[in-house]
């Protein structure tokens, strides 16, 4: 359970670390692109409808046209607020809800990620502390962490009172956060109210009238307000700030919505810098390295792929007195709690593996995988465990809403191509032995010199003497090395009527 905020005013943007117990779960920072469109609201227009697909693209004004499929516009559709609050209806035909060139109103639902724009809902919900305002509805409805019947009740009898007194208008529906837990009749009159106030602005855009398309129309709040509106809560035992302006701003916005959170803001005076004080910067950065150690000697090895993330168990050094099984289970317990970490704080979604240690106990593997849930249900982003396959591996997706911590970290490697190797100058020799023999053949020169990396000569000058000689022998003539200052893979080959030939990368 999150205790803990730390809020960095850095040079680039805020910062924003949450901490359990003093461990970091989480880190939001800024996207490569430089901001974030989750929860903006657009006047849009639809380029392409696709049926084979069902689904539409929209340009919304930015790099990329965003993906809409049926299920979020299937709100535009006729008669569409009788079955919009059904998961379980069958979808209608995309055609029938948008078509070419038509301007629609739509909300970010998913950030961009990776070469795929962001995905959008014609279905747009207003998040505020206490309610989530969605037009579209035709129903209230709870966050699916509100399990109490009792509490439950209450809220719902809350909201048939202030729709009978008028104080929340009668259009659309509204979803009660989990913060709404405990919250007074007042708290949730004023929230849903300056919701649908809020909604207001937007009441005549659906048609696009005068009005640009594509076009900004809703700016969700910024990271920090929107992480005080999201988090803040009896858990918290203090918001660190190391910035006095954006502390005072905190606080006006905290005194207004939730006064009774007001004094657990608090600002960092030092000595140091703040995150420095919690190794904040070493856990940002360690989201690069595939192993993650664990507490008894062994460790997790995190491969993320386009398709999927892979996480493989390993128990190292560890070997439990007990015996072979106790060894696994205390490894894999380790291992699934280490898991749920990681991928909070990559911000890993889509589908996930993890290749456990066998165990031969199906009493131990449902402990494990209780263990893994236990750990889950701390995340708010929505998740789901398969179960565990007949190969011993835990099956799970993750809901994906932008991009990995690593990919806003990290940018293409020269040398490989990201793709995590390039070719050892052992590999780069051949290839230069190869090019050789070709121009020989092509050029009939008998003297040819390769111009190489310091790593691909120091081969040659060692394990790769006898092949260099061999070359020269194939060749009937010499083949002369020279060293420059290139990357591993990079070879020019000199021919004296042609000089300067580049045959490597």
């Amino acid at each position: 359970m999150i205790d803990e905020i730390l809020i960095n005013m850095a040079i680039e943007g805020p910062r924003i670390a949450l901490l359990d117990d003093g461990v970091v779960q989480e880190v939001f920072l800024d996207p490569p692109q430089g901001r974030l469109l989750l929860g903006n609201v657009y006047l849009g227009r639809v380029q392409r409808v696709l049926p084979g697909m069902q689904a539409a693209f929209v340009d919304i004004g930015e790099s990329r046209s965003a993906f809409m499929g049926a299920r979020e516009a299937r709100s535009l559709a006729a008669g569409a607020k009788d079955v919009v609050d059904d998961p379980d209806a069958p979808l209608p035909d995309i055609s029938k809800c948008v078509h070419e060139g038509q301007a629609v109103l739509v909300q970010v639902i998913k950030d961009p990620v990776n070469e795929k724009g962001s995905r959008v809902t014609a279905s747009v919900g207003l998040a505020g502390r206490n309610l989530v305002y969605v037009p579209s509805r035709a129903t209230d409805a709870f966050s699916r962490r509100i399990s109490d019947d009792v509490e439950k009740d209450r809220l719902a009898q809350m909201m048939d009172r202030l729709r009978a007194s008028g104080t929340v208008g009668p259009e659309g529906g509204f979803i009660l956060r989990t913060a709404a837990l405990g919250a007074t009749e007042k708290e949730i009159a004023e929230d849903a109210a300056g919701l649908q106030h809020v909604w207001q602005a937007f009441s005549d855009l659906d048609g696009g009238g005068d009005h640009k398309v594509p076009s900004l129309q809703y700016e969700d709040q910024g990271p920090v307000v929107r992480t005080l509106r999201d988090y803040l809560n009896a858990n918290i035992r203090r918001v660190v700030f190391d910035d006095g302006q954006a502390l005072a701003a905190a606080r006006q916005y905290v005194a207004r919505i939730m006064p009774t959170f007001a004094d657990r803001l608090c600002l960092h005076t030092g000595p140091g810098l703040l995150f420095d004080l919690h190794q904040i910067d070493g856990e940002i950065d360690s989201v690069l390295d595939h192993r993650v150690a664990l507490p008894s000697g062994g460790w997790i090895t995190v491969e993320e792929t386009e398709a999927m993330t892979v996480v493989d168990v390993n128990s190292g050094s560890f070997i439990d007195p007990v015996g072979l099984e106790n060894t696994s289970v205390v490894t894999n317990l380790e291992a699934v709690t280490e898991t749920a970490r990681q991928l909070r704080l990559r911000r890993v979604g889509g589908i996930v593996v993890i290749d456990l240690i066998h165990m031969e106990r199906p009493e131990n593997a449902d402990t494990v995988l209780a263990r893994l849930d236990e750990c889950l249900a701390k995340d708010r982003t929505p998740s789901q465990v398969v179960g565990l396959s007949e190969l011993g591996l835990v099956q799970m997706t993750r809901k994906r809403v932008g991009d990995t911590l690593a990919f806003c970290l990290s940018g293409e490697c020269a040398a490989c191509g990201s793709r995590g190797h390039i070719k050892s100058s052992a590999a780069v020799a051949l290839d230069v032995l190869r090019a050789i023999e070709r121009e020989a053949m092509a050029v009939a020169a008998n003297r040819l010199t390769a111009v190489v990396s310091a790593e691909v000569a120091d081969y040659f000058d060692g394990p790769g003497t006898a092949l260099l000689q061999r070359a020269g022998a194939r060749i009937s003539g010499t083949v002369l090395i020279r060293r420059a200052a290139f990357a591993r893979t990079r070879f020019e080959i000199e021919i004296p009527e042609y000089p300067q030939e580049v045959h490597g990368s």
